[in-house]
């Protein structure tokens, strides 16, 4: 048993290692994908079928709640980043809109990289914006 696990089974207020997150999880697996949640004291397993607590490992209850956990914070860490991208790029091209106002030119388009350096030319931010392409069907029996 690894150090993490074994503080994880012995940290206080853990029943059986399994802190009240992981109890939530093991009595409502999948509920994050929209599936109904397994009726109490059931675990869903991944082809599933409904298995009793009594017969989960207790490593699997662990494991099982640090992915939910992890997968749960990854999702907000994505959905803050995403924000920040949308929020950089809006406040870049706003400076590109000024500088071009600035000097009398017309921007060339949206698209296309920026790169902004700070005065001291410490710090920078680059803005690519890459053309995302798709190919039908047609575009994949033409290569052959």
């Amino acid at each position: 048993m690894t150090e993490n696990a074994k503080e994880a089974a012995a940290t206080p207020g853990k029943e059986n290692g399994m802190t009240e997150n992981a109890k939530e999880a093991a009595a409502a697996p999948g509920k994050e994908a929209g599936r109904p949640a397994a009726p109490e004291g059931y675990m869903e397993d991944a082809q599933g079928r409904l298995v009793p607590l009594a017969h989960v490992a207790e490593l699997d209850k662990i494991r099982d709640e640090l992915v939910r956990r992890l997968s749960a914070e990854a999702e907000e860490l994505s959905g803050r980043l995403d924000a920040f991208r949308r929020r950089a790029a809006a406040e870049v091209r706003s400076l590109v809109e000024l500088a071009a106002q600035e000097y009398g030119v017309r921007p060339r388009s949206d698209r296309g990289a920026v790169t902004l350096t700070s005065y001291d030319g410490l710090a920078r931010v680059q803005l690519a914006a890459d053309d995302k392409l798709e190919f039908t069907e047609a575009m994949g029996l033409a290569r052959e």
